[in-house]
């Protein structure tokens, strides 16, 4: 993905060799065109918040770049300078969302669940005690981290 040309030219060259019909070929291009630009999108919208930072709009418009690459740490760097610029209860639940998003695809189970996941759940129980939740979701995510831990008293509690 970071070097377009060559990608371009791999394509060509399937295109070339392979004999499949219309549809099939038009779509796997499209499809990997739709990739690239995904990529480029995410760095038009760093730029543009470099000129413009806090912007309520463009930093959503990042976050949702960030998310279809999916890449999580950047949407949750994203969604809590968006709950800065603009303090928003789903903004912060957006950064909370992907910890936990992060947790469930890490490949060391471990780190997961004495690091990332317990941050997650520090996030929302700070939330909670201060009574600022403000929708079922918010309670759904909450309780989602906590089932993931296997934390069922907290969850009763809750």
């Amino acid at each position: 993905m970071k070097q377009p040309y060559r990608q371009w030219q791999w394509l060509f060259s399937i295109w070339n060799s392979v004999s499949f019909g219309y549809f099939n070929h038009y779509s796997r291009l499209l499809s990997n065109f739709c990739l690239f630009l995904v990529e480029k999108i995410a760095q038009i919208y760093e730029e543009a918040l470099k000129n413009e930072p806090g912007n309520e709009k463009i930093l959503t418009h990042l976050f949702m770049s960030y998310v279809r690459l999916q890449d999580y740490p950047k949407q949750k760097l994203t969604a809590l300078n968006l709950y800065k610029a603009v303090p928003k209860n789903p903004y912060y639940f957006w950064a909370v969302m992907s910890i936990y998003m992060q947790a469930l695809e890490m490949e060391d189970k471990n780190m997961a669940n004495k690091i990332i996941l317990p941050l997650a759940e520090k996030m929302c129980k700070k939330f909670f005690d201060d009574k600022k939740f403000e929708a079922e979701a918010e309670v759904e995510l909450y309780l989602m981290i906590l089932e993931k831990q296997n934390k069922t008293t907290e969850m009763i509690e809750l």
